[in-house]
């Protein structure tokens, strides 16, 4: 959520509730999906210089 969002300082119960919604999301899913999804998430580019 941090990286999609370029938000480096998130609201806490808003980055909870997001990651749950998706959560209940992808859990429907096949594991081919699932570890796609995933993969997507690992390619994310993030700056390792705004950290």
């Amino acid at each position: 959520v941090m990286v999609k969002t370029s938000n480096h300082n998130p609201d806490r119960a808003a980055v909870c509730q997001k990651a749950i919604n998706e959560w209940n999301n992808i859990k429907k899913k096949s594991v081919d999906d699932i570890d796609n999804k995933i993969q997507d998430y690992m390619a994310t580019p993030f700056n390792l210089y705004d950290i």
